[in-house]
C-alpha cells in the first residue's frame, strides 16, 4: 500500500508543501527588509544630545520621560549600547529626582533644576 493513497495520510505531503512555501516566502520577505541603522543614526543626530537627552524639538526643546524610554528601547532593539548608556545616564541624573521609584515626567532646559 502506498502511504499517500491511504485516507489517513493523503494530506501530509500537501501540508509539507504549504509549510515549505510559507517558510520560503517568510525568509525572502525578511531578507528584503531594509536595515534600520540609517534611520536610527538620523534619529540620534536630530533628537539625542551628546549627553543623552532626547529633545522634543516641536515642544520648546523640553524632554519627557517617555521620550527617554522610547529612545532606550530603540537603542536596545538596534543594538546600540553606547547610545543606551548615554540615555540611561542622563535619565538617571536628571529625571530620577524623586524620593519614590517614579521619574519626573518632564525636563525643561530653562528651569534651574530642569525637572518639573
Amino acid at each position: 500500500m502506498v502511504i499517500w493513497r491511504s485516507k489517513k495520510y493523503w494530506k501530509r505531503p500537501l501540508y509539507s508543501l504549504v509549510l515549505c512555501l510559507g517558510l520560503g516566502v517568510g525568509i525572502a520577505a525578511a531578507s528584503t527588509v531594509p536595515p534600520l541603522q540609517a534611520d536610527w543614526a538620523e534619529y540620534v543626530q536630530r533628537f539625542v544630545s551628546p549627553e543623552g537627552r532626547v529633545i522634543d524639538t516641536a515642544n520648546a526643546q523640553i524632554s519627557h520621560s517617555e521620550g527617554q524610554g522610547y529612545g532606550m528601547l530603540l537603542a536596545v532593539a538596534l543594538d546600540d549600547r553606547p547610545c543606551f548608556e548615554r540615555l540611561w545616564r542622563w535619565t538617571k541624573q536628571h529625571l530620577q529626582i524623586r524620593g519614590d521609584a517614579l521619574f519626573a515626567w518632564r525636563w525643561r532646559p530653562e528651569h534651574a533644576g530642569g525637572a518639573v
